[in-house]
């Protein structure tokens, strides 16, 4: 539902990413403006939306299975981990290895400053420009 007010907010898929990357339920009820009186105890749906559905993203993901006829090679164990990113300006996005809170846009922004004049003289930003550096 975030991802789609965004969407209607006219934000690209790209800025909408960056923006809600590894952003936890909380933020996203911000963003969906899922209204309170929706949400009963462990964020289940109130009366009104019928019986509750299985919460099918918050489940650990089922180990992969591996093709019949073929020998089992083990590929290195990948970890997930959330991420946080921030539009730059242009289709540049930054991604960290942790969300930055209100107060690091503006320091992030004054920071890529010589990054993105540097892109935009090789001709490798899309022109978008936010003014303050946050997540579109």
């Amino acid at each position: 539902m975030a991802l789609k007010r965004r969407q209607a907010d006219g934000h690209s898929l790209a800025a909408i990413q960056a923006e809600l990357a590894g952003a936890a339920d909380a933020d996203l009820r911000l963003v969906a403006r899922v209204p309170d009186e929706l949400l009963t105890g462990d964020d289940a749906p109130g009366p009104a939306d019928g019986p509750a559905r299985p919460r099918f993203w918050a489940a650990a993901p089922a180990p992969p299975q591996e093709p019949a006829g073929r020998p089992a090679a083990r590929p290195a164990a990948a970890t997930a981990r959330p991420v946080g990113g921030v539009a730059l300006g242009g289709g540049a996005i930054l991604v960290l290895a942790v969300r930055p809170d209100a107060a690091d846009y503006a320091a992030i922004a004054g920071a890529a400053r010589p990054l993105l004049e540097l892109l935009a003289d090789r001709g490798l930003l899309t022109g978008e420009n936010p003014e303050d550096g946050s997540p579109s």
